[in-house]
């Protein structure tokens, strides 16, 4: 499926029924496309015809596996244990281009099987319908996972009849009936025996009864998928891969989201795309550089279904490439995955201005992909003319809808696969019947579909029997792959020892290492497997030095505290800074308490100068007066004891001050404090004095506490007002405004939100285009003018983003924005970063 076809860059794009089509960017000119473009034919063709249409690279061909009647619209499949195909059909999506009835409880969940073995579905039965607009499914305990909006359901057929007859809710939470596009979706079961979501705030770990929530951040958009090493991959619209390098849970291990190198990396180095049609039907196609002078589109504008392909079916150079589809775009990429020694990833066009498959059907519309047992790549294709949702759907897209008929006919659908012309297949096997002994010889098996199913019907299973089986994998597979599998599948049935972890810490491979220190967090009190994370703490690998700096959150304690600072000392690269900061998060203040009794950071270098103004810097942004009063306490105690230490508090407490532009509050009087000022360097007495200023305490004469003008009626409805306009905002710049890099910026202590008003005015009436940095991260991408029509919502979103997450700016009044609107009026581009500097 589509979604929101731009890119958001400062705030997200707001919407209101106020306009023409909700999609509609007040302000914003959409200029018609000739009329032979807007009229050109899109006809339904058959499945033969559609087969005519496709354009593949040299070597392959498309096969249909199923089509309607059999099934409809189709948004997700996956394979089952015994081969069958499961899709699901989300039947009520769009029904016109206003959306009308789409909570209609048409959709369901349908099993395909081929019975002569030919590839090509022959039976299809119901599993389960009367389902409003459902998105993921997984297999787990004899059952499925199944996401049907708000919940997370247990679904099983206790009689054999082949439908479903027994629902149990196991989890909630989850959007997707009103803003489809941006919600929940994926279920993949992870190499970590987790079950991993795109959009979603919480993956899962389920047990075959409950659903244990674990919490991690909520990026991606439209699929997910996961490599050898389980690194999941996302796609999140414009952008056609992002990857988190290391675990994202780590993100949120202390309760609260904290930045993290690697999670959620733009890794592409090109994002164009070569249509083998004209796609006028692209959301923004009105906007200056969305389509060539053909009427092509140039870049990816609905990247989705992403795709790691886990085989040697297609060729040895095709193993981890990730494929990806664009829906508007009628294809699929292919991208080479290039690895360094460290394990950092790149994304390359496998091909020269050409895609792996093309159509020149303006129906076709890939929107999922999935691995077969077979080792083929099979596609979902919803077939159908719309797919834009109706909350993004611009009149530039609805003139066209209805000149080319797009809205009708419904309940096609088809799913293909693409097969190599000089290579075998694997046969489809059914893995239910193997014994646990075969299951362990199916984890090594050369197709990654199969591997995980294995592995997971093992983890349930949990047959002690071929314990040692899965043991002498560890120490002897000949691949770093099945190494790796069966240390997790040991995990997860409970019976892996500290001793065969070690024995993976020692392992060549520097993957497997790592994952042996994620296996390892179990045993935090073993003191063989603490030698071990001290003397990986200092691998050659730094993938292997951040994961024992991520693992080491499981240590807790001073030692734990010492640990990371240590590692931190003697590793400079920003990653492995980053990790530390990951696990100290909320420890913060612990690790400040190591250092003041020098414990910790005792030699003064640059590196540990940094560490330390960092460690600061952080605890500073929480904005507590009980912590500001411990920093101030700590300066000026260390002054006589560790000068060097004082001074890079005075200085980071000055930086913060210039920074914020508020006063320091403190909790009480510091200690020491008029000693301070006797016993500083003559250098620093001027930065002392300027702080002195800018602090306040109870009972304090000297200087005046700084107090907010009492807030008005007026501006507290604003702000009130601008936090409910803020809730669609808050799916790509988060509810804590720190949004999704690379795509989505924060908006938390950003210049553009908190400097001058005016700044934020302008991009909120007329947009922003990229390159600008946030916080050291470059965005490229560009930011419609907010689709909000009056100038008190708009005061109102700007005046809350402001107050919000510790932001202190001052707020936005309507004659704000009114004042702006008419010094610009007539403006129709974009505000670029050195246009809003002049």
């Amino acid at each position: 499926m589509s979604r929101c076809s731009n890119t958001t860059l400062i705030i997200c794009v707001l919407t209101s029924s106020a306009y023409a089509q909700m999609g509609d960017n007040e302000g914003e000119s959409q200029p018609d496309l000739p009329s032979h473009i807007i009229n050109m034919e899109s006809p339904v063709l058959s499945t033969q015809e559609a087969i005519r249409s496709f354009q593949l690279q040299d070597g392959f061909e498309i096969q249909l596996v199923a089509s309607e009647p059999m099934i409809e619209d189709p948004v997700a499949c996956t394979f089952a244990p015994d081969g069958s195909l499961w899709v699901i059909e989300m039947q009520s999506f769009m029904p016109d281009v206003d959306g009308n009835n789409e909570d209609m409880p048409i959709s369901r969940v349908v099993r395909l099987v081929d019975v002569d073995g030919d590839g090509v579905m022959d039976e299809s039965s119901v599993f389960l319908d009367n389902l409003v607009l459902p998105r993921a499914i997984a297999f787990a305990h004899d059952g499925v996972l199944l996401v049907a909006p708000p919940d997370l359901l247990y679904c099983k057929d206790t009689d054999g009849d082949g439908e479903c007859d027994d629902i149990k809710k196991v989890a909630s939470g989850f959007g997707g009936l009103d803003s489809i596009e941006h919600a929940g979706n994926g279920m993949l079961y992870g190499l970590d025996n987790v079950f991993h979501n795109s959009q979603h705030e919480f993956s899962f770990k389920f047990d075959g009864e409950t659903a244990t929530a674990i919490p991690v951040p909520n990026h991606g958009q439209w699929g997910i998928t996961h490599d050898d090493y389980g690194r999941n991959y996302y796609t999140p619209n414009s952008y056609p891969i992002l990857v988190d390098e290391l675990p994202k849970h780590y993100t949120m291990q202390s309760g609260k989201k904290v930045g993290l190198h690697g999670i959620y990396r733009g890794i592409v180095s090109d994002k164009r795309v070569y249509p083998i049609r004209p796609t006028p039907g692209i959301n923004r196609g009105y906007q200056q550089g969305r389509l060539d002078k053909d009427f092509k589109m140039k870049v990816f504008d609905a990247a989705c279904g992403p795709l790691v392909y886990r085989d040697t079916v297609y060729g040895e150079d095709f193993e981890s490439s990730v494929f990806v589809c664009d829906t508007v775009g009628n294809l699929v990429s292919r991208y080479n995955i290039i690895e360094n020694e460290h394990h950092s990833l790149k994304a390359v066009p496998a091909y020269n201005q050409s895609e792996f498959i093309a159509s020149t059907d303006e129906r076709f519309r890939p929107v999922n992909l999935t691995l077969g047992p077979d080792g083929a790549v099979y596609i979902v294709d919803m077939y159908r003319g719309i797919v834009q949702h109706r909350i993004f759907v611009t009149s530039f897209l609805r003139k066209q809808i209805k000149a080319r008929g797009l809205e009708a006919p419904l309940g096609l659908g088809r799913i293909w696969r693409v097969v190599p012309k000089d290579k075998a297949l694997h046969a489809n096997e059914d893995l239910i019947p193997q014994t646990s002994t075969e299951l362990v010889q199916s984890l090594t098996h050369s197709n990654g579909s199969v591997r995980d199913q294995a592995q997971r019907l093992l983890v349930e299973r949990k047959d002690a029997s071929v314990q040692s089986a899965l043991e002498e994998l560890v120490k002897n597979a000949e691949l770093p792959r099945d190494r790796i599998k069966a240390l997790w599948t040991l995990d997860g049935m409970g019976l892996l020892s500290s001793n065969i972890v070690i024995e993976a810490t020692n392992d060549e491979d520097s993957m497997v290492r790592a994952h042996a220190l994620r296996t390892a967090e179990p045993f935090r009190n073993d003191s063989d497997i603490i030698a071990r994370f001290n003397a990986l703490s200092r691998d050659e690998n730094s993938y292997v030095r951040r994961q024992a700096a991520l693992s080491s959150f499981a240590f807790n304690g001073p030692a734990g505290i010492d640990f990371l600072l240590e590692l931190a000392t003697r590793d400079r690269s920003d990653a492995v800074n980053s990790a530390v900061f990951a696990s100290l998060s909320n420890r913060e203040q612990e690790a400040l308490d190591r250092v003041s009794i020098n414990k910790a950071l005792k030699e003064e270098s640059q590196e540990n100068r940094k560490l330390l103004r960092q460690l600061i810097t952080t605890l500073l942004n929480e904005r507590k007066p009980n912590t500001r009063s411990l920093i101030v306490e700590f300066m000026t105690k260390q002054l006589t004891r560790v000068p060097w230490q004082s001074k890079v508090a005075l200085d980071s407490l000055v930086a913060h001050v210039d920074k914020t532009k508020s006063q320091l509050k403190l909790k009480r009087e510091p200690p020491r404090w008029r000693d301070f000022f006797v016993n500083i360097e003559v250098e620093d007495k001027m930065k002392a004095v300027a702080l002195n200023k800018e602090i306040w305490w109870p009972k304090r004469t000297d200087v005046d506490e700084v107090v907010r003008s009492a807030v008005s009626n007026e501006m507290q409805n604003l702000r009130n007002r601008g936090k409910r306009v803020y809730n669609i905002c808050k799916t790509c710049h988060q509810v804590d405004g720190l949004g999704q890099p690379p795509t989505y910026p924060p908006l938390t202590g950003s210049s553009y939100v908190i400097g001058n008003p005016d700044t934020l005015v302008k991009i909120l009436l007329h947009g922003m285009t990229g390159p600008v940095e946030v916080d050291g991260v470059q965005y490229e991408d560009h930011m419609p003018p907010a689709p909000v029509k009056n100038d008190y919502d708009i005061a109102a979103v700007a005046t809350y983003v402001r107050q919000a997450w510790g932001n202190n700016a001052d707020g936005v009044t309507p004659s704000d924005v009114s004042r702006i609107r008419k010094a610009f009026e007539g403006r129709k581009t974009p505000w670029t970063v050195e246009s809003l500097i002049d």
